[in-house]
């Protein structure tokens, strides 16, 4: 997404990135791996160096979701878990078709029969191998 702004010569135009409130800041490449992935923020806007609680993750996902209107019930199922089991889902379904061993290198799962807890298809002809070979 850009926004345009008025050039230096009348009529030109210049487009610059626009940043989500949230993106103002950038972080350095790579990400720092030991860095949290949710770190604290105070009141004030400064972001801590320390991981928020699991509670506190719940929390922020749920008022965020009633806010993007979810309902009630819809809320009340959401959790940190629900990131961990939906970015596995999704790794699965994505076009680049993250295989299991990438996905559990990701979400340090030891088994691939796991991930298939979190990965149910409920389209039974999608990703069906006898689909794929053309029968």
């Amino acid at each position: 997404m850009t926004a345009v702004t008025g050039g230096r010569d009348e009529g030109q135009e210049e487009e610059q990135p626009v940043l989500h409130c949230c993106r103002s800041t950038r972080l350095a490449e790579p990400g720092d791996p030991t860095r949290p992935l949710f770190p604290t923020v105070h009141k004030t806007g400064a972001i801590g160096g320390r991981a928020m609680s699991g509670d506190a993750i719940a929390e922020m996902i749920q008022r965020r979701a009633a806010a993007a209107g979810f309902t009630a019930a819809q809320v009340d199922k959401l959790g940190g878990h629900s990131l961990r089991a939906g970015s596995v889902t999704e790794a699965f379904r994505a076009g680049a078709g993250a295989d299991a061993h990438a996905i559990m290198r990701q979400t340090g799962h030891r088994s691939p029969v796991m991930l298939e807890v979190y990965a149910p298809e409920h389209a039974p002809l999608v990703g069906n191998a006898v689909t794929r070979i053309g029968l």
